[in-house]
């Protein structure tokens, strides 16, 4: 099972309401976690299928939120 590993800004719950929007929009993602207490509000992503990593963190800026691979 491929896990996506990102680092984020997601801090607050507004913020995980509009992201659950954008994941749960998106048909090719499993399931997926943010964690906003981590220092890095890590958010974690389980692709149904391989997808290209570098897609995540371009949809998330492009909603506003900050988002980096973190490997």
């Amino acid at each position: 099972m491929e896990i996506l590993v990102y680092k984020t800004d997601i801090s607050h719950s507004w913020h995980v309401g509009h992201l659950n929007l954008v994941m749960n929009a998106m048909e090719n993602i499993e399931s997926w976690t943010i964690d906003t207490e981590d220092v890095d509000k890590i958010l974690r992503i389980v692709p149904l299928h391989s997808i290209d990593e570098h897609s995540i963190p371009k949809l998330l800026r492009n909603h506003g939120f900050y988002c980096e691979i973190l490997e």
